[in-house]
């Protein structure tokens, strides 16, 4: 029983101080992370998880077949298994919760309403001209009620009246601030062929959902919220390290270092949280155990289900040849998303990389990789993921308006073979190049549909198994939000 303890004890202590050995660009360790209140640590840094630096080798599925309205990427010419090396980073253990979100909510509620009273009367300015927040918000006044609040009564649990469809926060993407709605989108759960309404006027609200992955997030609204987060910790670092007295709605970190006078504190700051980069994803998803072209599963095997016969995930329907369901939702034990971290983690300690939601990923593609510069990453991390990339540097590019003997005659033109290569090409030659010029014509076809794409992996409650492998890339437009797509968060480790 004393062995126990001191075993539990040690273990607590391991995983409290890992975040003290965080460092800046410049080599300082961060080593006062660990003053930040207990309750600030659980809402902010709440299962972030170490994972090592390492190799990977990237791999692609060669068995897919898809339609035009397929969002689905296809194994081309471009796709070449290529050695990775990752620096150390964090990884949410789960995907982001409705609880988790809705403090941005709240957040957002709270500041719309201080903004209000601050038009309203001069009262409620400090000396700066923002809200004083020794005043407590009056949610009954009538001027307030008649701004902010629905007329008639509103779907949300708990959240009867507030219009929350108005709710907007600035976000910076690629350099540039953009003002987005932020509430998700609840209607994601109208599916047209089942009875949702319970979902779609319960599931971000109701306590019962707390812990369930919040989705009909867009991949802009999931940016705002690791900028939201990333703001929220640090200032609960500054009050804590006694920088700053107290909370603002004002307060954000690219503020607060714009006053040269503060830089001596940025050593004392974390992070940023942001999306992983489909590189990391994949190489976390793969856990110890590394996969060299095999197919497999973020459990670290090829099978659906473990030794006891149940499932391993929580995914949609398997249908056999003949076009039967052998597998319905409900035989892995949801109907729909489940109560994150239901399933065994992988061997990272990562649960979900394999269903429940499909996850947004940093990248951008449009018919090939498109190189952003992601706020956040340094220059050794913006390396490991050009690298991986599926990038054809300088050369011919497949488009969306070629037809397939065109984009057949671009594949030639990229392999570059002498006229005796092309003469001595066998028919199986030929037919593995109008294969690879048929996936990227494919691929071309989807960006076009997808404009402004963003990367999604993992698979979801509805998908079926061959979406919960690795190594399946999907795309959706960074405006779209889904019942079936949430995301998880990353942050960078920096070391000397």
């Amino acid at each position: 029983m004393k062995k126990y303890l001191l075993f539990t004890v040690l273990l607590i202590f391991l995983l409290s101080t890992s975040f003290m050995y965080l460092k800046d660009n410049n080599g300082r360790t961060n080593s006062d992370f660990s003053t930040v209140p207990k309750k600030y640590r659980k809402a902010y840094l709440n299962g972030m998880t170490f994972i090592p630096m390492g190799s990977y080798v990237t791999y692609s599925e060669t068995n897919f077949r898809a339609t035009e309205n397929d969002t689905t990427l296809l194994l081309g010419l471009s796709y070449k298994p290529r050695m990775i090396h990752l620096p150390a980073f964090y990884l949410s253990n789960h995907e982001v919760t409705n609880l988790e979100y809705r403090g941005f909510i709240h957040w957002a509620k709270n500041k719309m309403a201080h903004e209000f009273f601050i038009k309203k009367d001069a009262k409620y300015r400090n000396a700066q001209g923002e809200y004083n927040q020794d005043i407590p918000i009056d949610w009954n006044d009538t001027l307030l009620q008649k701004a902010l609040f629905r007329e008639e009564s509103s779907a949300y649990y708990r959240e009867s009246t507030f219009n929350h469809d108005s709710l907007k926060y600035t976000v910076t993407i690629n350099g540039k601030p953009e003002q987005i709605y932020i509430y998700p989108d609840t209607t994601a759960w109208e599916m047209g062929y089942s009875y949702c309404e319970p979902m779609v006027q319960n599931y971000f609200w109701h306590p019962a959902y707390d812990f369930y992955p919040v989705v009909g997030v867009s991949w802009k609204q999931a940016q705002a919220y690791c900028q939201w987060r990333t703001d929220r910790l640090n200032e609960e670092v500054l009050i804590a390290a006694k920088i700053l007295d107290s909370r603002s709605d004002y307060f954000t970190v690219n503020r607060f270092l714009s006053d040269t006078n503060n830089s001596k504190y940025a050593h004392l700051l974390f992070p940023n949280f942001r999306l992983p980069t489909e590189i990391e994803w994949e190489y976390a998803a793969t856990g110890i155990q590394k996969c060299y072209g095999t197919i497999r599963y973020p459990w670290g095997s090829s099978e659906l289900l473990n030794e006891d016969g149940n499932y391993l995930a929580n995914f949609g329907p398997i249908l056999d040849a003949n076009n039967v369901r052998v597998k319905e939702y409900v035989y892995d034990g949801g109907f729909h998303t489940l109560i994150t971290q239901h399933y065994p983690p992988n061997s990272f300690g990562l649960c979900d990389m394999a269903g429940n939601v499909a996850e947004w990923q940093q990248d951008a593609y449009a018919g090939a990789w498109k190189i952003e510069k992601v706020d956040g990453l340094t220059d050794e991390q913006m390396k490991a993921r050009e690298d991986s990339l599926s990038v054809i540097m300088n050369t011919i590019v497949i488009t969306a308006n070629d037809d397939l003997e065109t984009a057949i005659n671009k594949i030639y033109g990229r392999l570059n073979l002498s006229a005796e290569e092309l003469e001595n090409m066998t028919n199986e030659d030929k037919e593995e190049v109008r294969s690879l010029a048929s996936a990227e014509l494919h691929n071309a076809k989807v960006a076009k549909a997808q404009d402004h794409a963003r990367i999604v992996k993992g698979g979801s409650w509805a998908d079926p198994p061959i979406y919960l492998r690795i190594s399946t890339r999907t795309i959706m437009n960074e405006n779209s939000k889904s019942a079936r797509v949430g995301f998880r968060v990353a942050m960078n480790y920096y070391e000397n």
